[in-house]
């Protein structure tokens, strides 16, 4: 199955061919990356790493993977979402596992693709 990830730079001890070798090594496949910039709703902007995968993991599995991104990454959040046509909109947030604050619920308008 084919993902997509936004993973935020701000505060990312690693760049962006760093958190590629890292999916890697975790087992996913990149098929492409892009870096561009998204404005947090009435926050500030900030760099994020659009990375396009390919898995054969379940979808919990990846979710748990991303979870770990999140670790990696020093990220209290990773969206992600599948690309299938038949549900473009539908997509999901990893949160840090000691993230204590607001969880929100994925939302495509501030989404990022390739």
């Amino acid at each position: 199955m084919n993902y997509t990830l936004n993973i935020g730079l701000g505060n990312n001890p690693l760049d962006s061919v760093d958190i590629c070798v890292k999916l890697r090594e975790l087992g996913v496949t990149v098929t492409d990356i892009d870096i561009q910039t998204t404005k947090e709703s009435n926050w500030c902007e900030e760099q994020v790493v659009v990375v396009d995968i390919e898995t054969e993991l379940t979808p919990s599995d990846l979710y748990l993977l991303i979870e770990r991104m999140c670790v990696i990454t020093e990220q209290e959040a990773i969206a992600f979402r599948a690309n299938n046509k038949n549900t473009p909109y539908m997509g999901y947030i990893a949160y840090h596992p000691s993230y204590t604050g607001e969880f929100y619920e994925f939302n495509s308008q501030y989404f990022k693709t390739i």
